[in-house]
């Protein structure tokens, strides 16, 4: 499963690709595509110190037709959701869409709220926001969360948190994921790049823990961008082989929709840039699910496909923990 914006914009790629392909022909043919049944798409996560956020989406048909107007189409709602620890916590998530939020804030805050949705800042100055729906905390608990950083439920370290959702059809869908606890990184340096002096290359300084089966996945963001996750963000420190070594790693600059980047300067930062890593450890079946995402081909027609590895029991997707950690360094002397 991918998320919600490479979703659309795998489907538009496969779109326009066989569009292209058939319109090189010199006859029209018409080909009967059979149907394929419509899943349940599960994406969500609970992080350190931080309430959990769920996703709920249907797929597509593979070669079926999409478009924008399509989006807000996806959503599932009126669904039962509940989010319980193995210390005994438990709490009921509430649907919260867009729509609910859109007389509350700016449009500078709603693009940023796109944004984080994987979608155009943009449409914040548009008539056609798309209602995003996303299952969280009932509102006032997230008042509580923002004033007082205190809520019913909110990811620890070292706790196991269950997803249970029941739709209004009857589907019963369930995960489970372990919050590993945090192993941060050492430090943040960078350089100039040796061949444009005004590019900026970030590494990060780690030191591989006494027990090595370590997984994470990173994020990036400079300046006042949020954080976006690259095109190779987990790592598992058994590709070093030696626990208590140390190492550098370059890290990639993030992009909200990399498409489209120059690529002589693609994954590079600036100088003068404010750098923002969000370094999350992870269980190894949360590992497997983005790894699986990011060597899915590209996003093209001429890849073999990739069997995504979810962890959710009566859907497609993942239900995700994650420890963070956060670094932070400006690129100038």
């Amino acid at each position: 499963m991918m998320s919600l914006h490479n979703i659309q914009r795998s489907i538009g790629l496969w779109v326009i690709a066989i569009g292209v392909l058939t319109s090189a022909c010199e006859k029209e043919i018409t080909i009967d595509l059979p149907d394929t049944q419509s899943s349940y798409v599960v994406e969500g996560s609970i992080a350190s110190g931080e309430p959990p956020f769920v996703f709920l989406t249907t797929s597509q048909p593979f070669f079926g037709s999409q478009s924008f107007n399509d989006l807000e189409g996806l959503f599932v709602h009126n669904a039962t959701m509940t989010v319980s620890d193995d210390a005994g916590n438990s709490t009921a998530l509430n649907e919260l869409c867009i729509n609910d939020l859109s007389g509350f804030l700016t449009n500078e805050e709603l693009a940023l709220l796109l944004e984080e949705f994987g979608l155009e800042g943009s449409l914040a100055d548009s008539a056609d926001v798309p209602n995003v729906c996303v299952y969280t905390l009932p509102v006032n608990d997230l008042i509580d969360y923002f004033t007082t950083g205190n809520a019913s439920v909110i990811g620890t370290e070292g706790r196991s948190y269950t997803l249970d959702i029941t739709t209004e059809d009857g589907s019963q869908i369930s995960a489970v994921d372990y919050m590993v606890p945090a192993i941060s990184p050492d430090s943040l340096t960078w350089e100039k790049n040796s061949t444009i002096d005004t590019l900026a290359v970030v590494y990060v300084h780690l030191t591989i823990p006494d027990f090595i089966g370590n997984q994470i996945m990173y994020q990036t963001a400079r300046n006042e961008e949020p954080f976006y996750r690259p095109t190779q963000a987990v790592w598992d420190d058994r590709i070093f082989g030696v626990s208590g070594a140390e190492f550098s790693l370059p890290l990639e600059r993030a992009y909200a929709n990399p498409q489209g980047e120059d690529i002589e300067t693609f994954g590079y930062f600036i100088v003068g840039d404010t750098v923002y890593l969000q370094w999350s450890n992870i269980t190894r079946p949360i590992y497997d699910f983005w790894s699986s995402i990011q060597n899915d081909g590209g996003d093209t027609p001429f890849t073999a496909p990739v069997q995504v590895k979810g962890n959710v029991e009566g859907a497609l997707g993942v239900w995700a923990c994650y420890s963070h950690s956060y670094l932070d360094i400006i690129c100038s002397n």
